[in-house]
C-alpha cells in the first residue's frame, strides 16, 4: 500500500534522522518512485477513479465522462454490445470522447464488466475486402429452442461493411434454402442484375452441391465460389465470429420457446447489429452506414484533441476540496 509505505518512510526518517532518499534506496523503491508516490498520497482525490487530484492530473476523465462510462457499460439494452461498439456510439452521440483503450481501463478500474477471453490470432492474413460487395460470406448455425426443434440460421454477410445482407431461419439443412438466401441477397445488392462477387462458404452439403453449382454457372452475375480451408487457406471466420456473438452474448440465457419466438429475437439482433450499433471495425459507424458509403477509416484525431483540451480545462477548474 502506497500510503502505508509513505507513512513508514516518514516515521523512520523522524526516528533515525536518515534521509528519505537513502530509505527509499534501502527499500528498493528508487527516489523518483518514492517522490511520485508521495505526491499521489498527498493529493489523493476521491472524485477521481484513479484517486489522483483532477487539478494536478487534468488528462484523466472528467466526472461527467466517468458517469457516461458507468451508465453505458451498465445499460441492459447494450449488454450484448462490445466495449468498442459502446465507445463508438458514445463518440457518435457526442457523449464522451475517450479512446477505446481508456474505456477498457476505466471498465477494469470500475469493475463493471467481466473481461472476455480473446480468440487466438491466426498465422495468416484474414480475408479483407477493399470495397462493398467484393467478398461475401454465407454460413448456417444451429440453435435449439425449448420445444426441442433444431433451428438453422442462414446468413449472407458482406465482408467490407460486416452488414448481414440476408438472414433466414429454417428447420432443416437445405441446398434449396441456401440458394434462396443467395438469390435474395443478389437481388438486393445488384438490382440491375449485373456485377461480380467472391462468395466464401464452408464445405457443408448445403453449400457444396449441384444445385448451387448450376445456379452459379447460369447466373448473369459473376460468382466466384470458394470453399474455406479448401480453395483458400482462410476459414469462414467472419461469419462464424458473428454467430458466436449472436448466440453467446445474446441468445444463450434466454428462454426461447419456439421458432416463431426465435425469429423475433434474431430480427431484433440483426437490426441492432446492422443499423444501431457501431461496429468495432468501423469506429463510429454501423455496418449499414459503411455499406451505404460511410468511410470506416474516418480520422477522429482532431475530435479527440479538442475533447482533451476541454477535459483539461474542466478538471483544472474542479473544486474537489483537496487542493
Amino acid at each position: 500500500d502506497k500510503s502505508k509505505t509513505i507513512q513508514f518512510v516518514d516515521w523512520l526518517h523522524l526516528k533515525t534522522d536518515i534521509g528519505k532518499g537513502k530509505i527509499s534506496d534501502y527499500l528498493g523503491l528508487g527516489r523518483k518512485t518514492l517522490s511520485h508516490w508521495n505526491r499521489e498520497v498527498q493529493h489523493r482525490c476521491h472524485s477521481s477513479v484513479f484517486k489522483k487530484c483532477l487539478i494536478k492530473n487534468p488528462n484523466q476523465a472528467t466526472t461527467s465522462e466517468v458517469n457516461v462510462i458507468k451508465e453505458l457499460l451498465s445499460d441492459p439494452s447494450k449488454a450484448h454490445w462490445g466495449i468498442p461498439s459502446i465507445q463508438g456510439w458514445a463518440v457518435k452521440k457526442k457523449l464522451c470522447f475517450l479512446s477505446v483503450s481508456s474505456w477498457y481501463n476505466y471498465n477494469r478500474l470500475l469493475k463493471i464488466r467481466a473481461s472476455i477471453s480473446r480468440f487466438k490470432k491466426t498465422k495468416f492474413s484474414p480475408l479483407r475486402a477493399k470495397f462493398v460487395n467484393e467478398i461475401w460470406h454465407a454460413d448456417i448455425t444451429l440453435f435449439t429452442t425449448l420445444d426441442g426443434i433444431r433451428n438453422y440460421i442462414y446468413t449472407v454477410k458482406d465482408n467490407f461493411s460486416r452488414k448481414t445482407l440476408l438472414w433466414k431461419v429454417a428447420t432443416s439443412v437445405s441446398a434449396q434454402i441456401r440458394l434462396e438466401t443467395i438469390q435474395e441477397a443478389l437481388n438486393f445488392a445488384f438490382p440491375n442484375g449485373e456485377g461480380e462477387i467472391r462468395l466464401v462458404t464452408d464445405g457443408g452439403p448445403e453449400n457444396d452441391n449441384l444445385t448451387i453449382k448450376e445456379f452459379i454457372d447460369s447466373s448473369q452475375i459473376s460468382i466466384n465460389h470458394q470453399i474455406a480451408l479448401k480453395d483458400i487457406v482462410q476459414s469462414n471466420s467472419m461469419v462464424e465470429a458473428s454467430y458466436r456473438c449472436l448466440k453467446t452474448h445474446f441468445l444463450y440465457g434466454k428462454k426461447i420457446a419456439n421458432t416463431e419466438e426465435l425469429i423475433k429475437y434474431i430480427d431484433f439482433y440483426f437490426h441492432d447489429h446492422d443499423f444501431i450499433r457501431p461496429h468495432s471495425a468501423h469506429k463510429i459507424y454501423t455496418p449499414d452506414e459503411v455499406y451505404n458509403g460511410a468511410d470506416p477509416k474516418i480520422s477522429l484525431r482532431e475530435v479527440f484533441r479538442e475533447a482533451g483540451v476541454r477535459r483539461r480545462e474542466v478538471n483544472k477548474s474542479s473544486g474537489c476540496g483537496v487542493c
